[in-house]
């Protein structure tokens, strides 16, 4: 088991207060190598509802520590004690928008239960430990198969030693919402043996029907239901899709896995708009075009998220794809390399015809990272040119994922020892969006990327002034506590 030490910084540069993780020496190289990646992938977890992770890595006394950020609150279950319905979905909402982001990343988290899901006392959720400490502590995590898990929150995958996948923490999320709305288990027995016998018997259907959910809302029911479905496959699509259910929850519109009529439609926006449907009531024709209006309006606005969860989830979904390539059951004894996997992730997308361009631009970038990652950097050349080159004709000079996607070419330019061309490209990123509203972390990643070329090629001046306007920049438009504000103070701690 780690210590936990509540720190502050001591060198006078600005004030911050942390948690140091301290964990236990002695691992060995494959550990500290795994433990050093993932903790790469969680540096990028910047979102308001996940305690970000400030910097990690080994000591010289050989110990591995965690630098995060403090988080003043208390579980979510002792928080919502005493606490309305709509108040307890409104924070397991809070839960699935961290996670949507999260999976967005090609992260998932594996255990989610009230310890690791912390409310401040200005009601704002906070998600902690993304499988680092579960990688590399024991605590009260057991191992099924080679996935951690805490037991009496695991998914039925999980306890029976399959691989964990987003459906995992959909079950998860399903079981804390269940605990808050009805303050018990959605299982007889915390026994591991007794839980796998009784999933593999009820579904999760049978929510639907159990005294203990009687008096919940139908819609409540139906959420629940369908996350706590012991096949994977009958759950929510992906945490998204959850959150989506959730929000429609707390603002009076039917659930999508209810799959209401028109009847119900209507009693639904009569709830939200009382003294419209008293008035309808007396207009008959008015209250028939206003249910097709609406009706139209839900289904054209299904229609706009239904296009924007593809471009979200297909990055995710390809690399779930792939990656299952590496699973004993389907290499069929064949020993496969994550580089043999990121190959046929490329192969699978530049087979797919009539692609989306702004989905393949995102699965293009995706395993460009990926490659960058694993360290094959003329792959990654190659990926990001080409999501630069597609994304500017598909979507415009000015588009976000063209943004982005330069600024990572600049970005691997770096990393290559190539500065010329990489500030060459941060210059003309910086002067076109100069006329723009461009997003305020990218703006701040320019600062921090132009500082950084600056210090390697000894030009410490500029590299001062530049980290400065960053931190500034940063501060105001982002917030003090931010991570793009963390980073560029602490490159600028290295100057000074």
């Amino acid at each position: 088991m780690g210590r936990v030490y509540r720190a502050a910084r001591a060198d006078g540069q600005f004030t911050r207060e942390a948690a140091v993780k301290i964990l236990p020496s002695g691992v060995n190289k494959e550990y500290i190598k795994r433990f050093e990646q993932e903790r790469n992938i969680l540096a990028d977890l910047n979102h308001p509802n996940i305690a970000q992770l400030y910097d990690a890595g080994v000591s010289t006394s050989g110990n591995l520590f965690l630098i995060m950020e403090l988080i003043d609150g208390e579980p979510i279950d002792e928080y919502c004690c005493g606490r309305t319905n709509a108040e307890k979905v409104r924070l397991i909402h809070e839960l699935c928008e961290a996670l949507g982001f999260a999976h967005s990343e090609l992260v998932l988290h594996r255990d989610i239960k009230p310890a690791n899901v912390l409310v401040t006392d200005q009601g704002t959720v906070k998600l902690l430990d993304f499988g680092i400490a579960k990688m590399i502590e024991s605590t009260d995590i057991e191992t099924q198969g080679h996935s951690p898990m805490t037991p009496r929150y695991a998914s039925p995958e999980q306890l029976l030693g399959e691989p964990s996948s987003i459906a995992s923490d959909v079950y998860q999320v399903g079981i804390l919402l269940y605990l808050l709305l009805l303050n018990r288990w959605p299982f007889e027995s915390m026994d591991v043996r007794s839980r796998i016998e009784q999933i593999t018997q009820q579904s999760g259907l049978s929510l639907l029907l159990s005294p203990d959910t009687r008096n919940l809302n139908a819609d409540l029911r139906a959420i629940l239901a369908y996350s706590l479905s012991h096949d994977s496959d009958h759950r929510y699509r992906d945490i998204n899709a959850l959150s989506a259910d959730l929000q429609r929850y707390l603002q009076g519109f039917p659930v999508q896995v209810v799959r209401p009529g028109v009847a119900r439609r209507v009693h639904k926006w009569s709830q939200r708009n009382k003294l419209a449907a008293g008035t309808a009531s007396l207009m008959s024709v008015v209250l028939v075009a206003t249910s097709v209006w609406y009706l139209w309006s839900l289904n054209e606005a299904r229609r706009l998220a239904e296009r924007e969860a593809l471009v979200a989830t297909q990055p995710r979904d390809l690399l779930v794809d792939v990656f299952r390539s590496a699973n004993p059951l389907y290499a069929q004894g064949a020993e496969i390399s994550v580089g043999d996997v990121l190959d046929n992730g490329l192969r699978q997308i530049r087979a797919t015809a009539n692609q989306d361009p702004e989905t393949k631009v995102a699965l293009v970038s995706t395993l460009g990272l990926a490659y960058e990652n694993l360290g094959d950097l003329d792959q990654a050349e190659t990926l990001w040119q080409q999501a630069v080159e597609d994304s500017t004709v598909a979507l415009g000079t000015n588009h976000p994922r063209t943004l982005h996607a330069r600024y990572q070419m600049a970005n691997l330019r770096n990393t290559q020892g190539d500065y010329e061309a990489a500030e060459h490209i941060l210059n003309a990123l910086r002067a076109d969006i100069a006329g723009i509203d461009a997003e305020a972390d990218l703006v701040a990643r320019l600062y921090h990327g132009m500082s950084q070329i600056y210090a390697r090629t000894a030009r410490y001046t500029e590299a001062i002034a530049e980290a400065e306007a960053g931190v500034a920049y940063s501060t105001k438009h982002l917030g003090a506590d931010s991570m793009s504000t963390f980073v560029i103070q602490n490159a600028l701690s290295d100057f000074v």
